[in-house]
């Protein structure tokens, strides 16, 4: 995340080329330094930035009070707001800057919709979680299962990609009481991981759950055991495994012979190649197999918007930012 896009970091990582060897402009592809074997797990919640515009919105900070209302209420705000998620609200060319922020408008506008709070809200919320969280996340996944990785340098270890397995978790905790406006923020997985939907102390301190919210922490923490425990979210606690589609996944625990901890349907987890990106979205409607996570938008900010931030930078003789 840039650091000036929502609030200064006063301690940020160190590139020190040993323990953190590339920098973020850098390249992925090597990755050399990863151990040469194990599986890896890493994914995202849908509305990952929600939580950080909270900082950039504090000025407007009466909307915390009711949960309907939204936080950008004018178009003047939204680009001011947008000026300052893409870093570029101090530069000194402000002509070219506004024009990239126009780029980013356009490139995330549904027509379909009419300009209001709630638009504007949805659109800078989108385009702070793809630019800060989800697309350099998929960026690393795609990296992690390159072929090409590691081909270069003589001292990578592997002679094969780890096996990835990537989630989305897309469901919003009926009685959490953030406004409605953030939807599934940035964290709020964790209480379904660590189930603490089954801690009375956590209920009565906090706020409770709905049994579809308590069904649902139960299937994920048994994927998370599974992974911590075999390096695959879908080998149970007795070696076998879920069943795939072709083997008709919808049967349920208690119809197959698997020492299951619950008698729910589990959803066999394709694990993230470079053919098909394949991942699990994990809500208390469905949990399904998608493919291909954030493919526009990820190609706008690792592909597009770096070659026309550089353009402007050209245009504008490179001139430093103000302090």
């Amino acid at each position: 995340v840039d650091k000036e896009a929502f609030f200064n970091i006063p301690f940020p990582p160190v590139i020190d080329d040993h323990f953190l060897p590339y920098r973020t402009t850098q390249s992925f592809t090597n990755l050399a330094h990863l151990k040469p074997s194990g599986s890896v797990m890493l994914g995202m919640n849908s509305n990952e930035a929600s939580y950080f515009l909270l900082y950039s919105l504090v000025s407007n900070a009466s909307f915390v009070k009711d949960s309907e209302a939204f936080p950008v209420t004018t178009e003047e705000q939204y680009f001011k707001t947008l000026l300052k998620i893409l870093d570029l609200e101090h530069h000194m060319r402000p002509d070219l800057m506004k024009f990239l922020a126009q780029y980013t408008h356009f490139e995330y506008k549904n027509y379909s919709e009419l300009p209001n709070p709630q638009t504007w809200t949805r659109m800078l919320e989108e385009i702070s979680s793809d630019k800060g969280f989800k697309c350099p996340l998929v960026e690393f996944a795609q990296a992690l299962v390159s072929s090409n990785r590691g081909s270069q340098n003589r001292l990578s270890l592997r002679n094969s990609t780890p096996r990835t397995y990537f989630y989305e978790f897309a469901h919003r905790t009926e009685s959490l009481p953030w406004p409605r406006w953030m939807k599934t923020m940035h964290g709020q997985e964790i209480e379904y991981i660590f189930g603490a939907l089954f801690s009375p102390l956590f209920m009565n301190k906090f706020y409770g759950f709905t049994k579809p919210e308590m069904d649902l922490a139960d299937i994920m923490m048994t994927y998370w055991a599974n992974f911590a425990r075999t390096g695959n979210p879908n080998i149970m606690a007795d070696g076998k495994s879920i069943r795939t589609s072709q083997d008709n996944s919808s049967e349920t625990a208690s119809e197959s012979n698997c020492k299951w901890p619950h008698s729910l349907p589990m959803t066999y987890w394709e694990d993230f190649n470079e053919k098909t990106e394949s991942y699990l979205t994990l809500d208390t409607d469905r949990i399904s197999v998608a493919r291909k996570p954030r493919s526009r938008p990820c190609k706008y900010w690792n592909r597009w918007f770096p070659a026309l931030m550089q353009h402007a930078e050209s245009i504008s003789g490179s001139c430093p930012r103000k302090k």
